[in-house]
């Protein structure tokens, strides 16, 4: 590929992700670690105002019913909320510069459950995902580049990436980039990276075709 195009995505993904904190591995590195989220375009901002902690439960949202606030940010319809609702615009909390998403499980009666641990006060920024299929590319292309290709690729990808991929009928194309880059792995309900604990993510650990270092990247 043309070295123009290149740098243009590798800006496009700086971009997207600010706050990147770790080196990029010298090209030949034996592995790599790495990270692509989605956030995209912010539509509010959300305090967490009751929460019940041990139940992962959000009952109010800047002191409103949590469910009516979250549709009403949105412009739906609190009663036709589904996972789907969810996986499509995520909410995150800001941590050390850059937004990390905490996903919804699902409405209840009281509230809305998430997937990870929520506390009360915490800021939720409600968000807008970026194009997918791209945000995977963009992230491995620069992979490949920096560690001079891909052997293997243990990946760890959220369900609700899965449940958005397959009510978009995008699951060919995902299986199409997976399989470009040799990703094997895991569907997962909580995504490590680092000491952060993250949803709505596709993590991994990424081989280079030469063993000679290793270093780590987040995307």
């Amino acid at each position: 590929r043309d070295r123009p195009g290149r740098e243009a995505r590798r800006r496009r993904l700086r971009q997207s992700h600010p706050g990147r904190r770790s080196r990029p591995p010298p090209v030949g590195a034996a592995s790599g670690l790495l990270a692509t989220r989605r956030r995209g375009r912010e539509r509010a901002a959300a305090a967490t105002q009751e929460v019940d902690a041990e139940r992962r439960l959000v009952t109010e949202l800047n002191g409103v019913d949590a469910a009516l606030e979250y549709a009403n940010v949105l412009g739906l319809d609190p009663q036709s909320l589904t996972p789907f609702s969810f996986a499509s615009h995520p909410v995150a909390v800001r941590v050390g510069g850059e937004h990390y998403c905490r996903s919804i499980r699902r409405m209840e009666p009281e509230g809305l459950s998430f997937f990870c641990a929520i506390e009360n006060g915490v800021v939720l920024t409600i968000a807008e995902g970026r194009d997918m299929i791209g945000t995977m590319r963009e992230t491995l292309d620069l992979v490949a580049e920096e560690m001079g290709g891909i052997d293997l690729v243990i990946g760890f990808d959220c369900i609700l990436r899965r449940i958005e991929a397959e009510e978009r009928q995008m699951s060919r194309q995902v299986a199409e980039v997976f399989r470009d880059y040799n990703v094997l792995g895991f569907t997962t309900y909580g995504e490590q990276y680092m000491s952060m604990h993250l949803n709505q993510t596709l993590t991994g650990i990424a081989f280079g075709r030469s063993t000679t270092s290793g270093a780590e990247l987040s995307a």
